[in-house]
């Protein structure tokens, strides 16, 4: 089903660098408009250019499938699953030094660009803000963020420190930017650790909404936190988490939207949602570079 020509087409897309960004006046800072996307990810996806024709609510392929590549169902050994794939390190999605966590430029800008098409379309790694930054800058949001989406109760301190925890231990087992993880978090439950479980075919719980894991408990606080981190990272029996979709791709942009659509559409533009969240890839960008609180200008 022209997975060849498909996977060759969007492969070359990766080496287009031509920056594709409208950009929020800096002078209109203010609460942002956005809000978790809620819809679970790995969306079922039937066929190699990214269409859907019997959408039954079976995930019949999912992370890849429009670029020709292959799916793999099932993760086998979740807990060891880490990146393989070396241009993942050139890209920003793997990360082998994850306990340096002034490892960007600080504080970044809170603007939001919006980008479009292919990976080589987003920002590079040397303009990610650092992570120490990054998770601060996100903390009172986490403190707000279970509240204000009528979620229950608000996340603690002790919540909170432990979600940096768990994404430090995860990164580290797994080789994925914690970064990465952290924007992923903010994109699917602004950290709230009571986040409701979807189901759109897949049962989509937790931290980062992954595919079929752990939701959080209240008796084991800390050990809850960490697996569901590490559910949306390494992927769990059920299927892929962000892990699968870097060693598939390569490349950050290219993994968020497999994370959340389940494949990347023919055409290569990975703010086309291929019937999920089209503004997706376009919001890890902007997290990865310093968005917090901006108004953003992608069209939903």
């Amino acid at each position: 089903m022209r997975a060849a020509v498909v996977l060759s087409a969007f492969l070359a897309t990766l080496a287009v660098a031509v920056p594709v960004a409208q950009e929020q006046d800096q002078g209109q800072v203010q609460e942002h408009d956005w809000k978790p996307t809620l819809e679970g990810n790995h969306q079922p996806t039937t066929s190699v250019d990214g269409t859907d024709p019997a959408n039954d609510g079976q995930d019949k392929t999912d992370a890849g499938s429009a670029a020709g590549l292959r799916p793999s169902p099932q993760v086998a050994d979740p807990k060891n699953a880490k990146v393989t794939n070396a241009g993942a390190f050139n890209s920003g999605a793997g990360n082998r030094n994850n306990a340096n966590t002034r490892d960007g430029v600080g504080n970044g800008q809170d603007v939001y660009r919006y980008y479009q098409g292919p990976a080589g379309n987003f920002p590079d790694k040397s303009k990610w803000v650092s992570f120490e930054n990054m998770f601060n800058n996100y903390r009172p949001q986490m403190k707000k963020g279970c509240g204000n989406n009528g979620w229950g109760p608000e996340d603690t301190d002790s919540q909170i420190n432990d979600i940096y925890d768990g994404i430090q231990t995860v990164a580290k087992d797994s080789l994925v930017d914690h970064r990465f993880i952290l924007a992923v978090i903010m994109q699917e439950s602004v950290g709230c650790v009571h986040v409701p479980t979807t189901n759109n075919g897949v049962r989509n719980p937790g931290l980062m909404q992954s595919h079929n894991g752990a939701e959080f408990n209240a008796q084991n606080q800390k050990g809850s936190i960490l697996q569901m981190i590490r559910d949306g990272t390494q992927g769990t029996t059920s299927g892929d988490g962000l892990v699968q979709g870097i060693n598939k791709s390569g490349n950050v942009y290219a993994a968020s939207r497999i994370y959340n659509s389940g494949s990347i559409a023919g055409d290569g533009n990975l703010s086309n949602g291929n019937g999920a969240t089209a503004c997706y890839v376009s919001d890890i960008a902007n997290r990865l570079t310093g968005w917090v609180n901006a108004r953003t200008t992608c069209p939903r």
